[in-house]
């Protein structure tokens, strides 16, 4: 049997998708940005996480950005077209990370894609971290910002 999840527990996976997305903002121009492509990936999941915890419910566990989306959306979350975005972050990690062993063309990130992915990464933790206040707030549970 698992527990129940808590405001606390929420703010774990917000804050840790602050940090994975801090890692992914450390492009070098010129290099492969796969690795950072993969923390934005990371970044976005964690934050999804999040907000299903602070809205009360729970998730499979799964690296899939869609599918913790339509969870969220299960949850009663609207799902901005920005955040929609951060369907395609999953090619970065789980399973899509083996297409590279198939086709090392794959594996270079440059520059344009690299942005992309950044900037769906931060438009879903923004999104994911004020809805995640304010369901926190509306249902009278512990504002995990008021711990830090």
């Amino acid at each position: 049997m698992s527990r129940r999840r808590t405001p606390e527990d929420a703010k774990y996976w917000l804050d840790e998708a602050e940090e994975r997305l801090e890692h992914a903002r450390g492009y070098v121009a010129g290099r492969n940005a796969r690795i950072l492509c993969e923390q934005a990936h990371y970044a976005a999941e964690f934050a999804i996480k999040g907000l299903i915890i602070a809205a009360g419910h729970s998730f499979v566990t799964t690296h899939d950005i869609k599918e913790l989306l339509e969870t969220a959306r299960d949850a009663g979350e609207t799902i901005p077209t920005e955040v929609n975005q951060a369907k395609g972050l999953s090619t970065y990690a789980g399973g899509g990370r083996y297409d590279f062993d198939r086709d090392p063309g794959l594996a270079w990130v440059g520059k344009d894609e690299y942005g992309g992915a950044v900037e769906a990464a931060a438009a879903t933790v923004k999104w994911a971290r004020e809805r995640s206040l304010r369901i926190l707030r509306e249902h009278n549970r512990t504002d995990p910002e008021a711990s830090s």
